[in-house]
């Protein structure tokens, strides 16, 4: 009965620490640093009534008679895990990466050092790194003169520290003084104005564009065949109806109509009127303006809705009452700027750009 009550007792004294092991690590779960714990139990030695017998002359054998006398608290085990980085938007407050590292502090009188993985630090109002406690960070400082107190920089003008020194607490001194140097360089970059008169005149380009249009084919081409008729040619929809270019008309199969693409191109290549010349090269139609510059205007009045020519060949056209004008004519203006170069004044450097002749701004290039 005693035994009973005993077992029954220490369940409940291992689970009330258990509780206050998990109430701690809620209290404390916006601790900087904190680490939570976790309990490991174990029972009690058990009471043997009865001790266990081998299996003899054909009887199996009989396990022990034991009963256990409650639980107790093993350990009670720190996990040191990483714990999730915050942005506090605070230059003084770092945290550490990895298993085994800390921060040491000290309170600059006692020769113990103390070690912490919070890194909430502060500057004291003597230049002092120090964390909530007002325990000092150490480190090593940057190393100055005996005789002047000025910081000691290398050929690299960066200050030197000695990290066989001992450590000591870490202090940034405001306002501190660098010993004064004379200026042994001086860099001097310029760009001439462009409005202004320079030594090469801008020069002005002009190019032509084309209408160009990769052509959709049936399922299993891969171009158009040319000299087929329309509805063998390859479109994914046969071509029907009239075209324009500029007002020169010519009609898509039929009555009196041009039997394949081959002869349709033929036709307008001839045409005068028209003014252009259209190739099927690597799968697309380019046309081309016979003059360079001069703008194209394209319709297109189809039987089918959809199945006119440009339309199947991926080429936006409009209708008698509206073309659609293409301006084939591209203008640029190349200017140049006289750069100096200080360390080589003898010889000349130029920068060109292109832009718009009568805006001059920047051109883009697709």
């Amino acid at each position: 009965m005693i035994s009973s009550f005993y077992a029954g007792v220490s369940g409940l004294h291992v689970n009330q620490l258990w509780l206050d092991i998990v109430g701690e690590n809620l209290a404390n779960v916006n601790t900087t640093g904190f680490k939570k714990s976790r309990p490991i139990f174990e029972d009690i030695l058990n009471q043997n009534y009865k001790p266990a017998q081998e299996s003899q002359d054909g009887i199996g054998g009989i396990n022990p008679m034991q009963i256990g006398n409650g639980a107790t608290m093993a350990s009670v085990e720190v996990l040191h895990k990483q714990g999730t980085d915050i942005i506090t938007d605070k230059n003084t407050d770092v945290a550490i990466i990895g298993e085994g590292s800390f921060f040491v502090v000290n309170d600059g009188i006692s020769p113990y050092d103390l070690y912490t993985r919070a890194g909430t630090f502060n500057f004291d109002p003597s230049g002092n790194l120090a964390n909530q406690s007002g325990l000092k960070v150490q480190g090593w400082n940057a190393l100055r003169d005996d005789i002047t107190d000025y910081l000691i920089k290398n050929d690299s003008n960066k200050t030197l520290l000695d990290t066989d020194l001992p450590l000591e607490g870490v202090k940034i001194v405001r306002n501190d003084i660098l010993p004064g140097e004379a200026t042994t360089k001086l860099t001097l970059s310029s760009g001439l104005n462009s409005q202004q008169s320079i030594a090469i005149d801008p020069v002005s380009l002009g190019f032509t564009k084309n209408i160009e249009s990769v052509v959709p084919v049936g399922a299993g081409l891969k171009t158009l065949n040319t000299a087929a008729a329309w509805a063998d040619a390859g479109f994914n929809k046969t071509p029907n109806g009239m075209i324009s270019i500029n007002g020169a008309e010519f009609k898509i199969g039929g009555d009196g109509g041009y039997g394949s693409p081959l002869v349709l191109m033929n036709a307008i290549n001839q045409s005068a009127q028209a003014g252009v010349t259209i190739n099927y090269v690597g799968g697309k139609f380019i046309i081309s303006p016979d003059n360079p510059g001069v703008d194209i205007a394209l319709t297109e009045t189809p039987i089918t809705p959809g199945q006119g020519f440009f339309t199947q060949s991926m080429i936006k056209a409009g209708t008698k009452e509206t073309p659609y004008i293409y301006n084939t004519s591209f203008n640029t203006q190349i200017q140049f700027e006289h750069l100096l170069d200080p360390n080589n004044p003898d010889k000349n450097y130029y920068r060109w750009r292109a832009v718009d002749p009568l805006t001059t701004e920047l051109l883009t290039t697709n």
